[in-house]
């Protein structure tokens, strides 16, 4: 994300709706390309695998910034308050510690059903084909009990694999009886 900090002070500033979308789209469609997301995957789902929420972070640097200038402007500057001030903005960066299975799952969850003629998500997969595997979010938080703990990374990545393969098989599965 350090080639999106650039931005952030022109967002901050950014007044008109067309341009914050302009740049909103151009973050998030940028980490989706990289990632292999589908385009049309939810932005509140990106935000959190992201784990970099920068309207938060445009925020933080412009009031960052004007303090600094406030420092400046004095004629003799002090040991500046916002040195020792927390960053709000890390969350937890989801794709790390991730294996190319969670891609694949949240995919799928954004396809079109041939059967309804409509865009797959969890509430229709629930009610129209009786879908009982879990939603993105909750897996997600799931694994966030078992991914951030202090093992090494191959392990949590097996982990995750390896209870995310068979729901993939299922959700295929499940997708390929409606079409038939």
């Amino acid at each position: 994300m350090p080639l999106v900090e650039f931005i952030l002070p022109l967002y901050a500033n950014e007044n008109t709706k067309y341009w914050r979308n302009k740049v909103n789209k151009a973050v998030l469609g940028s980490f989706k390309l990289f990632m292999g997301l589908s385009k049309n995957t939810p932005d509140k789902l990106t935000q959190l695998l992201l784990g970099y929420d920068f309207h938060l972070r445009a925020y933080y640097i412009q009031n960052i910034s004007r303090e600094k200038w406030n420092e400046r402007r004095k004629d003799s500057p002090r040991i500046s308050s916002c040195r020792g001030r927390i960053d709000p903005s890390h969350n937890t960066n989801w794709v790390t510690r991730s294996p190319n299975e969670l891609i694949t799952f949240i995919n799928l969850f954004n396809t079109y059903c041939p059967h309804c003629h409509c865009m797959n998500n969890i509430s229709h997969l629930r009610s129209a084909h009786s879908y009982k595997g879990p939603d993105i979010y909750d897996l997600l938080y799931f694994f966030q009990s078992k991914i951030f703990h202090k093992q090494k990374r191959i392990t949590t990545i097996n982990l995750v694999r390896n209870y995310l393969t068979p729901l993939i098989f299922s959700l295929r599965k499940l997708i390929k009886s409606q079409s038939g």
